[in-house]
């Protein structure tokens, strides 16, 4: 049983002994506190440590704020957690590093060793095993779950800014493999979720709005599956100037013309040919369906922007005055 958790996405957050703590007061004091906690199995130079936590500054001042920095941070360890009186630094000679004898549950570790688990059933030597990946897919959906927010809220120094990054990196790629699983187990609306969570962070992923479109669709609503794709060309736009890519349309496409996104059916059709007395494959009351069902969403999207400009009609004249 863990002495004490810290919780490090979102909001810093230690818990021991049935009480929250959130963290030592101080800037520095609390960014040696989760840089060494974040990185449990490490052991670093005080002169390493002290010009990161103090760029730019001296050897000689930085050296003396971290001696300083590291007195401050036993100390407030000693009055809030429960340590049986040990410390949480081990401070040797000219290095610095957690007592591993003193255990602590990590939000930021546990989340990394179910990315590594992940990572490596997905390896090209990994031997198949579906009870295996199974758990390996609990465990990323346990995971993602820690990530409450970006790493330390709030602190912008270049290693936390670093980590931040790092972090987020592997929840997209969390999310998007546990997408993938939901396809797999038909679990449309699970996988909606995790689509959205992506979103978030990364609004141009045009990857992540393609397989929205298809859980939409295969949850049987064509219509939000339509919007997604507005939704896409958007977000492409705004955030980088571009179009989506020829994947995105075709499987637009196949959306327009009431083709399912597990079983897509020839893209398109030219009504010429049917004038032209030559046979298409789709018959004519499946065309008039998928016409009809075409006008139906554009009716609802006309519907929805009149809506909106009824809305903004309305607000103009306040914010104008």
């Amino acid at each position: 049983m863990p002495i004490f958790s810290v919780h490090m996405f979102g909001k810093l957050r230690v818990r021991s002994r049935d009480q929250t703590w959130d963290g030592p007061e101080s800037c520095k004091v609390r960014e040696l506190f989760c840089f060494l906690l974040s990185h449990p199995s490490a052991s670093y130079s005080r002169e390493d440590i002290a010009e990161m936590l103090w760029e730019g500054c001296d050897p000689a001042h930085s050296k003396k704020n971290l001696r300083q920095t590291l007195w401050r941070l036993q100390s407030e360890c000693e009055a809030r957690l429960d340590l049986h009186d040990r410390r949480l630094v081990l401070a040797p000679s000219e290095r610095l590093s957690l007592n591993r004898a003193i255990d602590v549950w990590v939000d930021v570790t546990a989340f990394e060793e179910a990315y590594l688990l992940l990572q490596k059933s997905r390896a090209p030597n990994a031997q198949p095993n579906a009870q295996m990946d199974a758990q390996v897919m609990d465990s990323a959906r346990t995971a993602v779950n820690y990530y409450q927010g970006n790493f330390l809220q709030g602190c912008y120094q270049g290693w936390c800014v670093y980590e931040r990054e790092r972090l987020q990196s592997m929840y997209l790629t969390m999310l998007d493999r546990l997408i993938g699983d939901c396809l797999d187990r038909r679990k449309y609306e699970e996988g909606i979720g995790y689509g959205q969570r992506i979103l978030r962070h990364d609004p141009a992923s045009e990857r992540t709005h393609r397989q929205l479109m298809k859980l939409h669709c295969l949850a049987g609503d064509r219509t939000a599956a339509i919007r997604q794709y507005e939704r896409c060309v958007n977000s492409l736009r705004e955030e980088l100037g571009v179009k989506p890519d020829r994947r995105t349309v075709e499987l637009y496409e196949q959306l327009i013309f009431g083709m399912t996104a597990a079983n897509p059916a020839p893209k398109s059709f030219d009504p010429s040919l049917l004038a032209a007395g030559i046979e298409v494959k789709a018959s004519l009351p499946d065309i008039l369906g998928h016409l009809l069902d075409f006008q139906q969403a554009l009716t609802d999207m006309q519907r929805q922007i009149q809506q909106d400009i009824q809305l903004v009609e309305k607000l103009l004249p306040e914010r104008e005055e």
